[in-house]
Order: C-alpha cells, then structure tokens, then sequence
C-alpha cells in the first residue's frame, strides 16, 4: 500500500487474510496512549531546514532503544500493541509533520515496529496447538502482564466446590445422612471429609487426619526456650531455669492431651507475650493498678497462667487411653496416674508426640476464604469478565506498578458512574459494579508483596526495570550485581546520616526483588542466575558450604576464578605459590589496571559480579590455600631448623641411624599443624632426607682426605701417617650453611 502523502509511513499487516481491517492512523505529534507517549519527537528531535537528518535520527532511534530496553512508562508493552495490530493483519498509518518526502521519525517508529514483531514471532513456540479458550481470548492477553496473569489464575482457580467446602457444616435443618447425600451431589470429597468430621469455621476448613506428621516438637514448647524467654523477662538465669519445667508444663495442660501444632503455638506464644506484659493472660481479671510494678504484673500473669491450667486439666477424661489400635478396654492404660487416682499425668513432650501419634489424630487447615475479587467476578457475564482480564486488569496493574495513587486510578471509575448517573440512569448499576470490581482488584494486588512494592517504593521500581530490561544471562548478572552494590552502598550511608531520600531496600526486599516471577522474555539460565542474588543471611551460609562442599556446582565466572587461584599452586617454588595466592587476593579487590602484575582477565570486575553466596565461596578457598601454603612453608621451616640443631650439636658419623632420626623430627612438627600425616610418606622422606645427608657426610670426608694428601706430598710427610689430621671416623658438626643448601636442593 502506497503513503496516502508525504506525511506518513505505511505499515503493512502481516495476515493476508486480514486485509479488508480498516488502516489504523499513528500520528507522532497527538498520541494519547500513555506507553505510546515516548514515540512523540522532543524539541532537539526535530531537523530544522539546513540541519542534517542523519544524527537526530540517530540520538531518537538511540532514545526510543534504551526506553524499550528499561520498559520507560511500559514503552515495551506499547510496541508490543502496534506489532500486534500488523500481525493480525492490520495497517498502521504513521504521519509525521517533519517527514515532507524525505526519512524522518516515521521511518524510525516503523522499523522498531517491525523490529519488534519480527521478535516476538521469533519467541512463539512453534509446536502450539491453538485451543478453544486461545482462539477466543483477544490477542491482548499474549502478552499479559505476568502479575496481572497470576491475579486471573487466582480469581478463577476459586471454584464452586471451595465454596462448598467452606460451609461444609451448614446442614441448613437436615440430617447428618442427608447431608451427606446432599454434598454427594456435588463433591465425593466433600462427602467424604463430612463423613470424618470435618468442620468449617471463618472459611477455614478443618480437615482431621488418620496419621499425623511425625515432625520435631516445637521449639517453643521447650524447657531450652522457656528458659531463654524467661532470662529475657526476668534477667535472672538461675530463676529462668527454675520456672521453666513450670511454665512448660502448664501450656501442656492448656493446649490439651493431643493437640495440634498450631493450638501449641498459640497457648506457648500466649503465654510468653503476657508474662512479658504485652496484656494480661486473662481478660476478665481484675484490672491491673497503675502503679503496678513489672514483677508484680510477672506474678500476676503466671498464677493466672497456673489456674488456668489446673482447670484445662481437670476436664481432661480420666480414664486411661491404652496404646496401639486394637487394644481391650480392660488392658493396662499406657499412661500412669497420680496416686489419687482421680487424673492423668501430663506427659512431656517426647511422649506427647508419641501418644499423638498413636491416636492417629491431626488435622489439616486450608483457607477458603473468598476474595472479594472472585465474588464480584463470578456474578458477571463471559464477555464482561474477558474484558477485565485481556484489558482493564493490564491497565490498572500498569498504574499500580508505576506508582499511580490509588485514587487517581480509581478515579476514572467514579467519573465513569457520575457520567453514567446524569446521562444513562439505566446503566448506573453497572458503572457502579465496574467500580466496585476496580476497587477490590487494587486491593487484591496491593495485598502481593511484588505489587505492592513497586506501587509504594520507587527505588524498588527502579531496580525490578533494570532487571527486566535485561536481555541475556551477562546483561541479568551485570544488573544483578550494580543493584546489590549501590543498595549497600547507600544503605551504609543511611546508617550514617550521610544520605536523604529514598531509603535503601532491606534484606526481605531484596529477597522479593530477586525471587519475583521472571518475564517472559527470560530462559532458564537467565532466572537461575537472578535468584542466585536472592540468598542473604543463613540461606547464603547454607548455599556457600554447600559450595565449599561440591555438593553444587559454582557459575563459569566462579569457576574461572578457582582456576586462576588453583594454578598458583604449580609455582616452581612455595615462596612464589604463597605470593601468587596472595596477589590473587589483592585482585579481587583492586581493578587490573591498578595492579603492578595484571591478570589474563579482570578478577575484580568478575568477583563483583558474582551473587553472594559465591563471593564468599571463592574468597574462603582463596584464604584456605594461603593459610596452607604459609602453614606448610612454617612447617617445612620447623623442621629444617631442627635437622640443623640435630646435626650441628653433637659429632655426626657415617654409621648413624640417620633415617630414624629425621623421619621423628618430620612427624614430630607434622603432628603439631593442622597438616595431615602419613607415616608412610613420613618414613619415605625422613629416609630421603637421611640419605642426602649421609652423602652430603661421605663428600666432605672425601675431599678432607683429599686435601690432606696434598698437605702431607707437599711438606715431605708420610702420607699413611698424617700428623695434623684429626681422626676421620668421627666427623666434626658440619656447618649450618652447608646443611642448608642440602636440604633446600
């Protein structure tokens, strides 16, 4: 299709099937479209007669780039509309007042169009099959916001049958077997957990279980606990650890003989925030004076703690429950009774989840409360509920996530009920409904802690589009590691005053910031690489030893590191392996170009990037292999000195047992670091080193006679008699110097 003028740029629809659609008009200098607003030219955009085209093009094509890379103002999401309207067929009229027959910003927004469909082709699956909800679902909804997609999966996974469930005791007059067939009618399961006796209160279904989890005791309900909550309160370790069996004890008798894991959590957690003074354990005591003291409140809080349990005992049954299924009534009761024959003792905890446990009692809760949302959405029309999913729901997020106020979303709605009051009275019910369901969404989203994070925190948006706008794995690590760095950068100036504005985000946040649900556009490799970054705290510890023990692998760039630490070791001399270790260390920290002796590749800039976990993991084995190679060097220092006191302090001759003696020194100094034995190579070496020694012994002796025999030929003395020479079956101490050199070759 040709220009209709001069003025616009034809954008020709990909369906040839589709080519009766009418042409749709772009006009750069009047979009309305709040993505689309970045495509109007700035002022300095704009190629006044006698200015060259070429390089304002450029800098807008540059701008319109790195918009869609930071998805500015959801500009993504906007070219992702107009490559959705030429792929379904649909031709694009784009009119630019600057363009007068020649290239202008038409010509730009046409190619990114393009550009952009071609993309978004490229990353459909080729193996779809179109279903029947597909077919009928606007295309729109292809590239849904992925919060906006998990709201809608939630809205719809509530079905009828949770709303069954969530009055499963709401006989309504019948019988308990007509009730059963009554639910039978529309849920087998909802018949069955009836039929066990199952219960529903505030949307919570309460589900009893035929063998509870053989879990661990909680925490809580322990003396260890007790006694530390209570040091705490009263600052008295001596009288912690008296009350505690105390205090324990009586949550035992409140919570009851089988209770549940959440009731004991409730009872312990009770107890503790009144013996701390949050309120009082019981509400109908007689109120506490004003001038009462925190012990006093102390004491008062624990006997009220204490009659509570004596009376939650007394209804306990008392007659004994006997152990195992299948057991008489008249077989001996597991439990022992006090002596006045009247209640059972309270087991402790270990026999507490055992006689649980042989009971086979537990229970299961699961929430059916009812979101607003899924309500209001349920009692609309299919073609209603499609157009909240494929288009009101993705604006009202896109609001939410670039920090809208709630009003000002909400306010388009009110305007829609006012308009529709004065001029379409019939209609009102409807906008009023639509407001209504516009309402409860925000409030759905706002309660996620993604949404509600980018709709409420700035540097939090800012962040999740830097990691959004990344392409590739290097681009999700370089922006992973630059959003750690200067998080902890102004968070340590916020502690010390030195920074105002946005507050740096905590550690919980950056947890959400980096386990959030990944976009569309990224791989495996690429969401792997984003949660790496989300350990902090004991998970970070954990994955480091994890690391450290090779139970997972590390990252090629953490890998590239070990292999330049490990092939320092191959150094010729230890000196030179310990420097090199450490040299290694100082690289880490100090860019390339500032070192006196660079590497192959930039260890700083790689370490900066690595997630933190993996830091740690290669900084400890760049620590560990200098504290060997240093430990080893002392050692091998010890036992050289040792050697020299040995065979300088007394005469040394041929015969003796010099192998003995050295391999005792080695393992006597091998013993004392934390370096591993084995006798064996312990053996080997002293002999090696008794060895050298021995010859080093038998040279010297060679050349003594040797220059003997000059001496005695040159002053006219028998040779078979020297008078001057010392007997040479027992050697003199050798020097120090002369050791040395043996031993270091």
């Amino acid at each position: 299709m040709e220009s209709r003028n001069q003025n616009e740029v034809i954008v020709l629809g990909l369906n040839s099937r589709s080519v009766d659609l009418k042409t749709r008009s772009l006009d750069l200098e009047k979009i309305r479209t709040p993505e689309l607003l970045l495509l109007s030219p700035k002022r300095d955009e704009v190629a006044f007669p006698g200015v060259s085209r070429e390089g304002i093009l450029v800098a807008y094509a540059d701008r319109l780039r790195n918009s869609y890379r930071q998805n500015e103002n959801g500009f993504r999401d906007g070219l992702a509309m107009l490559a959705e309207t030429i792929d379904r067929g649909q031709t694009i009229a784009i009119s630019c007042s600057c363009r007068g027959g020649e290239m202008c910003h038409a010509d730009v927004v046409k190619m990114a169009i393009e550009k952009v469909g071609v993309y978004l082709k490229e990353r459909e699956p080729a193996t779809i099959v179109p279903t029947i909800e597909n077919a009928q679902r606007p295309q729109s909804a292809l590239t849904r916001n992925v919060r906006t997609e998990r709201a809608v999966t939630e809205i719809l996974s509530y079905s009828n049958n949770d709303r069954l469930l969530a009055r499963i005791d709401d006989t309504d007059g019948r019988s308990r077997s007509e009730h059963s067939d009554y639910l039978n009618r529309y849920s087998q399961f909802a018949r069955e957990a009836y039929e066990q006796g199952a219960t529903a209160r505030d949307g919570i279904l309460v589900l009893p279980t035929d063998a509870p989890a053989h879990a661990k005791p909680l925490a809580i309900s322990t003396n260890e606990h007790a006694v530390k909550r209570l040091t705490r309160i009263l600052g008295d370790e001596k009288r912690a650890a008296e009350l505690a069996p105390e205090i324990v004890e009586a949550g035992h008798k409140i919570a009851g003989f089988t209770p549940d894991r959440e009731t004991t959590l409730n009872v312990f957690s009770s107890i503790y925030e009144s013996l701390e003074g949050k309120y009082d354990f019981l509400p109908n005591d007689q109120p506490a004076e004003r001038s009462e003291s925190s012990s006093e409140r102390f004491n008062r809080n624990l006997q009220s703690i204490t009659r509570l349990a004596g009376e939650m005992s007394e209804l306990e049954p008392s007659d004994g429950l006997a152990a195992g299924s299948g057991v008489a009534a008249h077989d001996e009761p597991e439990y022992s009774y006090e002596t006045n024959g009247k209640h059972p003792t309270i087991p402790q905890a270990a026999d507490r989840e055992n006689g649980s446990s042989l009971l086979g009692i537990g229970y299961e809760r699961i929430d059916l409360r009812e979101p607003l949302i899924a309500k209001l959405i349920s009692q609309t029309s299919a073609e209603e509920r499609e157009r909240w999913f494929n288009d009101r729901f993705q604006r009202i997020d896109q609001d939410l996530e670039r920090g809208v106020p709630v009003s000002e979303i909400l306010q388009r709605f009110r305007e829609t009920v006012y308009q529709t009051s004065m001029h379409d009275p019939a209609n009102a019910q409807e906008a009023l409904a639509d407001l209504k369901i516009a309402s409860a969404y925000v409030e759905h989203q706002l309660n996620n802690p993604e949404s509600r994070l980018r709709h409420v925190n700035e540097r939090y948006r800012k962040y999740a589009s830097m990691l959004e706008s990344a392409s590739t794995r290097s681009e999700v690590i370089s922006a992973a590691s630059a959003i750690r760095l200067e998080n902890a950068k102004d968070g340590l100036a916020w502690t010390n005053g030195e920074m105002e504005g946005l507050r740096p985000l905590t550690a919980k946040e950056m947890q959400f910031l980096f386990t959030e649900v990944s976009p569309r556009h990224y791989t495996s490799e690429m969401t792997v690489s984003r949660l790496a970054y989300s350990h902090a705290g004991v998970s970070r510890k954990a994955t480091t030893n994890a690391l450290m023990r090779s139970e997972i692998l590390p990252s090629p760039e953490a890998r590239t590191l070990i292999d330049s630490l490990e092939s320092r070791l191959e150094r010729r001399y230890e000196k030179d392996s310990i420097s090199a270790t450490k040299h290694f260390l100082e690289s880490l920290r100090t860019p390339d170009q500032e070192l006196r002796y660079r590497n192959s590749f930039d260890h700083s800039d790689t370490y900066r990037k690595l997630p933190p976990a993996e830091k740690d993991y290669v900084y400890q084995r760049a620590v560990q292999q200098k504290e060997y190679l240093q430990d080893a060097a002392a050692v091998r220092q010890s036992i050289k000195q040792e050697l020299i006191e040995l065979l300088s302090g007394r005469p040394i001759s041929v015969n003796d047992d010099l192998a003995a003696q050295t391999s005792r020194v080695i393992e006597l100094h091998l013993g004392k670091s934390s370096l591993s034995i084995d006798r064996d190579k312990v053996a080997a070496l002293g002999h090696e080193v008794g060895e050298r020694i021995r010859r080093e012994i038998q040279s010297q002796e060679r050349s003594v006679n040797s220059r003997a025999v000059q001496r005695a030929s040159m002053s006219g003395f028998d040779n078979g008699s020297p008078h001057n020479e010392k007997d040479p079956s027992v050697r003199q101490p050798i020097k120090e110097r002369s050791f040395e050199h043996t031993y270091s070759r």
